[in-house]
């Protein structure tokens, strides 16, 4: 009780400086589960994937043609909706009877290029072991294209130019190649 107070008097406080913070309290319990959200809409069903292999036939454009035995070629496909991927692999076994124009290499029977496309390879020769880069050049159009033709990076003038017996390198015996690629099958 208060002697002589009167209730018109203002409180006061007095405001202490502030320690350090004290300990973290313990984690609390884990809240309920949030509603579940919307699925999603279904995606169209997946197209299943076929394979195969086939072996690629080397032509030449220039006079003579390449000859049977000189080049041994492995290729395999995949086959997805009407997406391509096909790696082709080949050895040359002999420097006799490989042609003298420009080399293209077949695609796949059925399986022609919607369009023209370009795609890159490997080629080592066979007496140094320089490695070159090759490039393919799918040809298509009208009812789609059934081949490729093959040119190398030339060094000296950093274009491209058609990859025969002759260039970059003369090819020789163990000389091989490797092409790697995707492309849109002609429907």
């Amino acid at each position: 009780m208060c002697v002589n107070c009167n209730d018109n008097v203002n409180s006061v406080v007095i405001y202490s400086p502030s320690g350090s913070q004290g300990p973290t309290g313990a984690t609390g319990a884990t809240g309920a589960q949030g509603i579940q959200g919307i699925q999603g809409i279904q995606g169209v069903p997946g197209t299943a994937a076929t394979s195969g292999s086939y072996t690629p036939v080397l032509s030449s454009t220039g006079a003579g043609a390449v000859s049977s035995g000189v080049v041994t070629i492995t290729g395999n496909w995949i086959l997805i909706g009407n997406l391509v991927h096909l790696e082709i692999t080949g050895q040359f076994v002999g420097s006799v009877g490989l042609g003298s124009g420009g080399y293209s290499l077949s695609l796949p029977s059925g399986k022609n290029s919607k369009r023209e496309t370009h795609h890159t390879g490997n080629y080592k020769n066979g007496t140094d072991n320089t490695n070159r880069q090759l490039k393919a050049k799918l040809i298509g159009g009208g009812s789609g294209g059934t081949s490729m033709e093959l040119f190398t990076l030339n060094t000296t003038t950093i274009l491209y130019t058609e990859f025969t017996s002759a260039a970059p390198v003369a090819v020789v015996a163990e000389s091989t190649f490797h092409i790697s690629l995707t492309y849109e099958m002609y429907n």
